[in-house]
């Protein structure tokens, strides 16, 4: 009895094997993701009610941080300007006092010196 086998035959035979197996795995695969659809539906078809009613609140919500967004930037706004204001008085108010200053040092050096 004598039994040949081509090469061919077994690339095929190999072939047909991994098609099988990726076959397997794409029908595990897909198993799974209905699975996580059914679980996904189950989660939204319990929570509607809480979704609907999220989603007619959204509109104002988004108004409301549009309206606290604007009212933080004029506040900012004036705050720098406030800043901005008391840099200069506080910057101004040093450098007169570093004059007094002086001038009252140049006075006493004046006195002493001149003696």
């Amino acid at each position: 009895m004598s039994f040949t086998v081509q090469i061919s035959d077994i690339a095929y035979f190999i072939i047909f094997c991994l098609i099988v197996v990726v076959g397997v795995f794409l029908a595990i695969a897909l198993y799974n993701l209905n699975k996580v659809i059914k679980q996904a539906r189950k989660v939204i078809e319990t929570n509607a009610e809480n979704i609907n009613k999220t989603m007619t609140v959204l509109p104002e919500i988004m108004n409301n941080v549009n309206d606290t967004t604007a009212c933080v930037k004029e506040n900012v706004d004036k705050a720098s300007n406030i800043v901005e204001t008391v840099e200069e008085t506080v910057s101004e108010g040093i450098i007169d006092t570093i004059k007094i200053i002086g001038a009252v040092v140049q006075v006493i050096v004046g006195k002493f010196t001149s003696k």
